[in-house]
């Protein structure tokens, strides 16, 4: 399992991944073998990965990234935004300045 179990980034922001899991055997993997985990994303022109799991947002888009150990695979989806969340971010922050500017309450 992939932790966090989902992403939201910004353009140009970065977060680090990390690789959980259980063995056959229902023992915890140990860290010597989730180290040996490949980190793939589908679309590096919405977001990049490095090899210890760090993603970058490049561009808006929603893309999945993998992490695979062996012949086992698990993945996340990303969602990379312009603004912190969206499009309505940036409407409220006009609707706060415009109040601000005209001293008219903001519902």
């Amino acid at each position: 399992m992939i932790m966090p179990k989902s992403l939201r980034l910004r353009v140009g922001h970065s977060e680090g991944l990390s690789l959980v899991g259980r063995l056959s055997n229902g023992k915890v993997a140990p860290a010597t073998y989730l180290a040996k985990v490949r980190w793939t994303t589908m679309n590096r022109h919405v977001a990049t990965v490095n090899n210890f799991g760090r993603v970058t947002g490049v561009a808006q888009g929603d893309i999945k990234i993998i992490a695979t150990v062996g012949p086992v695979s698990t993945f996340i989806y990303v969602d990379v935004a312009d603004q912190p969340n969206g499009r309505r971010a940036a409407v409220e922050r006009n609707r706060t300045a415009e109040a601000v500017r005209t001293g008219a309450r903001v519902p």
